[in-house]
């Protein structure tokens, strides 16, 4: 009997604190009423400041306003809304908003009570409204403190990765951000960017037809989301995979702004945008999640309706203090190059021999240091070269050779110098001309006389554009078009309409296969025998090659194989016409401010009455800067010549 009652006191000696810290506690907590009354507080409070106006508000919803004077979100997934009329309504938003500070009701979509769904509204409401966080339930938001604990952002870096014309999604080039990371600093104090998160904005894709996948794009059905990376895979996609040279720009952002730019990009992951290619794109949102944490920078104002990534990052630059630093990161392809260069005649024949029969014993007896520079070089080419195969699951005989390489290379237990490639400047993409371009010009057509042309192309640069930030040999145009006005008789004519045009010279050498490729897709005015002056749908192009005949690719011959199919009414027998023939050239920098080329191209037309089309064109262009240029060319078909001579405005 005694055990039992020195048992029961015991348990009640333990008990007792327990339940008055627990009354404590409930006590402490606020009630319902306290809740409700605290609530009113803040919204009175925040209507006073007038909050649902101010632009970080409408900044952190992305409300535009519209032509009406409303506002209406760019978001288009209901999830990121918490009122029925948040789309529309950032005064009934904000509202939302406050009153779910409250609630500790997970949303069913994302299974995340409202202040962990969206920290950046709750951190901003909290310093404007001076929230007492005591006096709110108690949440702790675990997936959200995680995301914030995986990132550890400490500064942020906007990146630009240069023109890929081999995949019409990449020709205008891409932006994304990278967060960088306090994990990602060694003990010497280096910081290792391949260990920071990038940050991307993109399409998600359900078409591999092109043509549907342009007007997707144009029309936005496709969705438009962010998502946070480990950002080695996208040096691993863009710099690797597909050649791509990097360029990043440090921001200049306090730690209040960095630490509300992760938060937003929390707020969004579960979200969606519809996705416009000219418009909502990766570059413009890249700027939108910027000053929904920073609205001080007002990068969206400086930014046109419609906008590529090179656009982005002019505009960036044009913000006093913001970029602090510029760096480079070469790709796989240029690494690659550069180490050739640095091999003498002797080692550049035995590299060609070790790569092209893959014998191991081409390099016995040579010095280690030779070695190392050869096997160096070799792993490089058969990351450029052999990119998708490593990327496959599978062994595949590539992989077998390059883990045969990389173990001949460990052998030699030396280490080679770090490689150095100077930044090469001029290949900055807000370097060069604006991507619109207007033009004047004057000419004559035998047998017609004079006329006068005006021309617009709404992005983005032509082969014959002169000075820095693009490609040599590469042709990106969008939406460009060409109208005349003639004068005897006195009328207006379209003379081209183009809805596309890609054409990329990339010259082949001993160790680069990529190929050269032209396509065209519009309306154009056709002049020869089967057709009198008639406007034709048109699809042309073709693949090809083209060769340096100047060790800096200053002088580029090409070939192409050109296919076309037309149509029009005006055909003499038949509406559609499908012809092919070669298409020679040559493109010739003379200097950094003046380009020529000159082109012969033959066509055997199906369903024609007259079967054979020649045309020939020689064109120069000469830029006085990166606004204004002249250029000059002549050309004859069939059964015309022609010349002109045209000024060009860029912006």
């Amino acid at each position: 009997m005694r055990f039992i009652n020195f048992v029961l006191s015991f348990c009640l000696f333990c008990y007792l604190p327990l339940a008055q810290a627990k009354k404590k506690s409930i006590l402490e907590m606020p009630s319902s009423e306290s809740r409700v009354q605290y609530m009113d507080e803040l919204l009175v409070k925040a209507n006073e400041l007038k909050l649902a106006d101010d632009i970080q508000w409408l900044n952190l919803v992305h409300y535009k306003s519209n032509f009406w004077g409303g506002y209406k979100s760019q978001v288009d997934g209901v999830v990121f809304f918490m009122s029925a009329e948040g789309k529309i309504d950032p005064h009934k938003e904000l509202e939302a908003t406050i009153n779910g500070l409250f609630s500790t009701a997970p949303n069913k979509i994302t299974e995340q009570e409202p202040r962990c769904q969206f920290p950046a509204r709750y951190l901003w409401l909290k310093k404007i409204l001076q929230i007492d966080e005591p006096r709110l339930p108690y949440l702790k938001c675990e997936k959200y403190g995680k995301f914030v604990d995986q990132l550890s952002a400490e500064s942020v870096t906007l990146v630009f990765s240069s023109y890929f014309l081999n995949s019409p999604s990449s020709a205008f080039g891409h932006t994304l951000l990278r967060i960088n990371s306090s994990k990602a600093v060694s003990e010497d104090g280096k910081h290792h960017e391949l260990l920071d998160h990038g940050v991307n904005y993109g399409a998600e894709i359900t078409t591999s037809n092109p043509i549907v996948y342009a007007f997707s794009g144009l029309l936005g059905t496709f969705r438009g989301t962010f998502i946070n990376i480990p950002y080695y895979y996208k040096v691993r996609e863009y710099n690797d995979f597909e050649a791509r040279d990097l360029w990043s720009y440090d921001l200049e952002l306090t730690p209040e702004e960095i630490q509300l730019l992760v938060a937003h990009i929390w707020e969004l992951g579960s979200t969606y945008y519809d996705y416009f290619y000219f418009t909502e794109n990766c570059s413009y949102h890249m700027f939108s999640i910027l000053e929904a944490a920073a609205p001080r920078l007002q990068l969206t104002d400086l930014l046109p309706y419609y906008v590529i990534p090179s656009d982005t990052v002019r505009r960036l630059m044009t913000v006093p203090g913001l970029v602090t630093r510029v760096s480079y990161r070469p790709s796989i392809r240029t690494q690659f190059e550069h180490r050739l260069k640095q091999l003498n005649s002797n080692e550049y024949q035995i590299f060609a021999d070790f790569i092209h029969k893959k014998d191991e014993t081409k390099l016995s007896g040579l010095p280690d240091p030779t070695q190392a520079r050869i096997l160096d070089a070799a792993l490089d080419y058969i990351e450029y070269q052999y990119a998708e195969d490593l990327l496959k699951e599978k062994s595949t005989e590539v992989k077998s050779w390059k883990q045969a390489v990389m173990a001949q290379r460990a052998a030699l237990g030396i280490t080679s110098p770090e490689l150095e490639i100077s930044q090469p400047d001029l290949q900055r993409p807000e370097m060069g001309h604006g991507i619109r371009r207007v033009t004047f010009g004057l000419g004559g057509e035998s047998g017609l006389g004079s006329f006068g042309e005006i021309g617009f192309r709404f992005a983005m640069t032509d082969m014959l554009d002169t000075g820095p930030g693009y490609l040599q040999g590469g042709t990106v145009e969008f939406l460009a078009g060409n109208i005349r006005y003639w004068s005897s008789p006195s009328h207006f004519e379209i003379d081209d309409l183009t809805l596309l045009r890609l054409f990329s010279l990339s010259p082949l050498t001993e160790f680069r296969r990529n190929i050269s490729f032209k396509i065209e897709a519009g309306a154009k005015r056709i002049t020869d025998n089967n057709c009198n002056r008639c406007i034709a749908g048109n699809l042309e192009g073709g693949p090809g090659a083209s060769i340096s005949l100047s060790g800096d690719d200053d002088v580029l011959a090409f070939g192409i194989a050109d296919f076309q199919i037309a149509y029009a009414p005006g055909f003499i027998s038949y509406p559609i016409r499908m012809g092919a023939g070669p298409l020679l050239g040559i493109l010739y920098r003379v200097t950094d401010d003046f380009k020529a080329s000159a082109s012969l191209g033959y066509r055997y037309h199906l369903f024609s009455t007259y079967k054979e089309t020649l045309e020939s064109r020689i064109e120069g262009r000469y830029g006085f800067d990166k606004y204004w240029a002249i250029n000059l060319s002549f050309a004859s078909h069939n059964i015309y010549s022609e010349v002109s001579l045209s000024g060009m405005y860029y912006w």
